[in-house]
């Protein structure tokens, strides 16, 4: 396990047990240890952030706080390394998360509530530690500055409360290469001007996609001769999901009875379902559409090699897209709407907190304590723009008064990849978000829709098959 340990002094915390979990710490320090699923970039920027935290609580408050990083994975790895945790005493203070996850782990605690997962409301309801109260660690602005739909996603659990803040935040983009578009359109659409091939490209649909995807196919040989699948979608399960709430067809819900609810099971909006699949299988068989699930890699593999000419997945990886320079031109547009509504998904990584119910009260407190601090410095202003436009591959700040800094300013003035990707995200998407009903289980419904997507296309299943099999595993979870 890939760990970083940011001290003040040099100390050994052999009393700390397992993998970076619980245990007692008898140094006198207090010890956050923070679980996270980013890159190396991320993972550096964020190092770099938490030891000016270090030092500015020693310097401010004369503690002594030890924050070890510990990467998990990816997202899919952290849950049952937080289950695991919990089981064994050595869960951490802070862990990387999903909404789907937390619910999860709410449901360990069983008949008692808070005994694992903290609900930030006993920090954000207190006037002395909320938002905004802490200048000396650049804590100035107050809860209504949060992106409102990024801090709603950790208020859409089944139990009142927030259970997750926002660190830094994504959605999905396209991101195209420019000059095979421009030579697939001439084809597709010949009366649209080639210098508007980018402003046609704000407002397509999704069947216009198919279209200059068709064009392409029946012409590679002139547009791209390595080309295998022009459009290439990174999220199996964002494919359906997203399709689902653009066509106003339900996915999930709580009902009335407090549990989760698979809503597109229901006989209409089966019907509905199972036509979007059916439409992506032809799509996939007439050579214009692949996903991550059937390929095994992300899409930015086969988009940098001309490979694919659409790639669509998340913001956060807009820097795995971006060609070397010479390569061909690449632009940038919002997903294109698949139904009636225009409705995106918003993702990338939140934070929850955890008691350690293994340790002293006293230092599990602690802990807790300067974990919340930890989390304002990350989430101010000034910090959370630089993390996300210095020290990411185009995460989103989750602050509404980040994008008024001069940080965010320069960075867009500068004009490269990231800040058209970012452009977009504001322009475009911000504001249109959709959070899915949340539930003990809901992880595993996302899980399913996905492989369902998967195994129609590639042929393993038929899609009466794949329906019944997703909706039967998810609802064995589903409490």
């Amino acid at each position: 396990m890939k760990k970083v340990s940011l001290l003040m002094f040099p100390l050994i915390l052999a009393s700390l047990a397992g993998c970076n979990g619980g245990g007692n710490n008898n140094t006198g320090k207090v010890v956050i240890n923070f679980w996270h699923t980013f890159g190396q970039k991320p993972e550096a920027a964020l190092k770099s952030k938490i030891a000016d935290f270090v030092k500015k609580v020693k310097d401010k408050e004369g503690v002594d706080v030890e924050v070890v990083l510990s990467y998990q994975g990816g997202y899919k790895d952290m849950p049952s390394k937080v289950t695991t945790g919990i089981a064994t005493g050595e869960s951490p203070t802070i862990a990387i998360a999903y909404a789907d996850h937390v619910a999860d782990y709410l449901a360990l605690e069983g008949e008692e509530p808070g005994k694992y997962v903290v609900n930030f409301d006993k920090f954000l309801k207190d006037s002395a530690v909320t938002f905004g109260t802490e200048a000396d660690y650049g804590d100035t602005m107050p809860e209504s500055d949060m992106v409102k739909s990024y801090l709603d996603e950790g208020r859409s659990l089944q139990r009142e409360g927030t259970y997750l803040i926002p660190l830094m935040k994504s959605t999905e983009i396209m991101t195209y290469n420019l000059d095979a578009a421009k030579a697939a359109m001439a084809y597709a659409y010949p009366d649209v001007p080639v210098d508007r091939v980018q402003e046609f490209m704000k407002t397509i649909t999704w069947e216009q996609l198919l279209n200059i995807a068709r064009a392409a196919v029946e012409h590679k040989d002139t547009i791209s001769s390595k080309l295998e699948y022009p459009i290439y979608y990174d999220s199996d399960s964002n494919l359906f999901i997203t399709e689902l709430y653009q066509n106003d067809i339900g996915y999930s819900s709580i009902g009335t009875d407090g549990k989760g609810r698979v809503d597109f099971e229901e006989s209409a909006n089966l019907t509905k379902a199972k036509e979007i699949v059916s439409a992506l299988k032809q799509a996939h068989d007439d050579g214009l559409l692949t996903t991550q699930g059937v390929e095994g890699t992300y899409a930015s593999n086969s988009f940098k090699e001309a490979k694919t000419l659409f790639s669509i997945g998340s913001t956060g990886g807009t820097g795995y897209t971006i060609p070397d320079a010479g390569q061909f031109d690449t632009a940038f547009a919002k997903v294109p709407t698949m139904g009636e509504k225009v409705a995106y998904i918003s993702q990338g990584p939140s934070v929850c907190m955890l008691n350690n119910p293994s340790l002293p009260k006293a230092e599990n407190d602690n802990a807790l304590k300067y974990g919340w601090k930890l989390i304002k410095y990350l989430t101010s202003k000034q910090v959370n723009v630089s993390l996300c436009v210095n020290g990411s591959e185009g995460y989103s700040p989750v602050r509404e008064s980040c994008y008024t800094t001069e940080t965010y300013s320069d960075f867009i003035e500068g004009g490269e990849g990231y800040a058209e990707a970012a452009l977009v995200t504001q322009n475009d998407i911000a504001g249109r978000y959709y959070n899915s009903a949340v539930f003990p289980g809901s992880a595993t419904l996302r899980k399913e829709v996905g492989s369902l997507v998967t195994n129609v296309l590639n042929g393993k299943s038929t899609l009466d098959d794949a329906f019944a099999t997703a909706i039967n595993n998810a609802k064995k979870d589903i409490k």
